[in-house]
Formats: C-alpha cells, sequence, structure tokens
C-alpha cells in the first residue's frame, strides 16, 4: 500500500524492523518541532472562504540533522487535496529537533495531525 506521494507503507516498515529509522517508542528523546522555526500551514484561501475546515496528518522522517526527507512524505489522512499540499509545503520548510538514542542523533518515522479551523469571526464579518 503507498502513502499517497510518499514511500510504501512496506518500506517505511522495512526501515523500522532494519533500524533505519526508528519510532518514537524506540528513542530515548523523540523529535519535537522548534517552533520558532515552524510556520504554521497557510489556509488555501477558497477553502477558508467557503469556511471549510479541513483535517490531514502528514507522515515523514526527519533525518539526523532535523530536516524533513522529502522522499519520505506522505498523507495518511486528508480531508482536501489543498490541504494536503499546504501541510507539505510547511513541513519540508520546517526544521526538527532531531530523535537522539544513547546521546547520537537517529532518524525517525513522524506522523503529524494539523487541523484547519476558519475563524469565524473572520467569515462573519467578511460577508457583511
Amino acid at each position: 500500500k503507498k502513502i499517497k506521494n510518499g514511500i510504501t507503507v512496506s518500506k517505511l516498515a522495512e526501515m523500522v524492523a532494519s533500524l533505519k529509522v526508528f519510532t518514537a517508542d524506540q528513542v530515548e528523546h523523540p523529535v519535537h518541532s522548534d517552533s520558532s522555526l515552524f510556520n504554521a500551514p497557510q489556509y488555501p484561501d477558497s477553502l477558508f472562504a467557503a469556511g471549510a475546515p479541513g483535517r490531514v496528518v502528514g507522515e515523514f522522517v526527519v533525518d539526523r540533522l532535523g530536516r524533513v526527507e522529502p522522499e519520505t512524505f506522505g498523507v495518511v489522512l486528508s480531508t482536501h487535496r489543498m490541504f494536503s499540499e499546504s501541510v507539505r509545503r510547511a513541513v519540508f520548510d520546517a526544521r526538527f529537533e532531531p530523535a537522539s538514542n544513547n546521546g547520537r542523533h537517529v532518524r525517525q518515522v513522524v506522523q503529524l495531525p494539523f487541523k484547519f479551523v476558519p475563524d469565524s469571526l473572520v467569515l462573519k464579518h467578511g460577508r457583511q
């Protein structure tokens, strides 16, 4: 089974099994985002104007330097392709604190959820 625009689930599982990539429960210090280096995904204008809420769960590998390996990015769940694209751009630009085991940085697979919620006050004022 293929994760949309990413590597296959079986390939990712193989990487984890061979300890080339770790999961959050396999590391002493899991990946975490540096909020000063992570810009929230842009709400697509047309979906915001329509008042459409959305969700995306992205999955990707963060390397030893805290960067996303682009070829590993995939979408586990999405309510709209435009939300997915916005998340993809934000994740590629982000920097993370890498995972570590025994004092060494290691690659970790991450699943990161995002919610898009239109601000009802902005929508209400936009219609007047």
